[in-house]
């Protein structure tokens, strides 16, 4: 599901943000994963070693940033893991019949709303961090960027084919996460509905460098004097901007065309498939609530 598509919500700057926006996705988006594979307890650590690598923090910032993981963690277990083991409850439900883009869109929205809130909990933390940055650090990340973009286009832009590929065969992973093996017709539909999807790869790397460029002008403004939590909130709200942006336009149809091809496979579901999809629902639920209550 901000995350994205469905999605969707500590590190110090720019990099800190976009991590969170990682950690909204391992945390939103949970409906994904097994949540116990995942390793919900650990996502500190492992966001540790995300923010680490993206800008090569100091020792000075070591401590304080993992101690902020931790904090904002806890926070997570107590307010959030609760509201979206409800939200895992209610899908159970709706699984049962058929369902419609507008419905499963929905529900993307809602998690975008805990994302929200988790970024609303996290800006003071992020603000300090954007200040600790230092210049080394921020062409770290650029640096960091520039290899995560390179290798997206290679995924996607060297080759159409391989492109398609590749994500034909992630999205028949997720699908059966859920659902179960999936059918030869199944397969076929799934590999023409991405084949005539609005996904572009010039155009998303695009989204994605307008995006770290966004970012890394908030840190700037940061760095520069704006009061940090009010950046970053702007920040947000126009990372969430569906209609006056361009790019902003285009998430949309890449988020609309995702729900519409959830609902075309689930209405395709065969009734021992539904009823993997719901016992699967129900076991996310019970780990949420399970890790909530530790």
């Amino acid at each position: 599901m901000n995350t994205s598509k469905l999605v969707a919500p500590r590190a110090r700057r720019h990099g800190a943000i976009i991590r969170w926006a990682a950690l909204a996705l391992a945390l939103n988006l949970l409906a994904g994963c097994n949540l116990v594979s995942l390793g919900y307890n650990r996502l500190p650590t492992w966001l540790y070693w995300q923010v680490d690598r993206l800008v090569d923090l100091h020792p000075a910032q070591s401590e304080p940033v993992r101690r902020d993981l931790d904090v904002l963690h806890q926070w997570h277990r107590q307010q959030q893991l609760p509201h979206l083991a409800d939200m895992l409850k209610s899908w159970q439900t709706l699984a049962e019949g058929p369902l419609t883009a507008e419905v499963i869109c929905r529900q993307y929205d809602d998690l975008r709303d805990r994302l929200g809130e988790l970024v609303q909990q996290a800006a003071p933390v992020l603000a300090s961090l954007a200040l600790s940055l230092d210049a080394s650090q921020l062409q770290h990340l650029r640096q960091q960027h520039a290899k995560e973009n390179e290798r997206f286009a290679g995924r996607h832009l060297s080759s159409p084919q391989a492109s398609l590929d590749l994500r034909w065969r992630e999205a028949i992973d997720r699908a059966e996460r859920l659902y179960g093996t999936l059918t030869t017709a199944q397969r076929n539909a799934l590999r023409q509905q991405l084949q005539d999807a609005p996904f572009a790869p010039d155009r998303v790397l695009s989204l994605r460098l307008h995006r770290q460029q966004r970012m890394r002008e908030t840190i700037e403004h940061i760095q520069a004097g704006a009061i940090g939590e009010q950046a970053i909130a702007a920040l947000w709200r126009y990372s969430q901007d569906r209609v006056t942006t361009v790019h902003g336009a285009y998430a949309h149809d890449l988020a609309l065309d995702a729900c519409t091809r959830l609902a075309e496979l689930h209405n395709s579901s065969t009734p021992l498939q539904r009823q993997q999809a719901i016992r699967t629902l129900r076991n996310w639920e019970s780990d949420l609530r399970r890790l909530a209550s530790q």
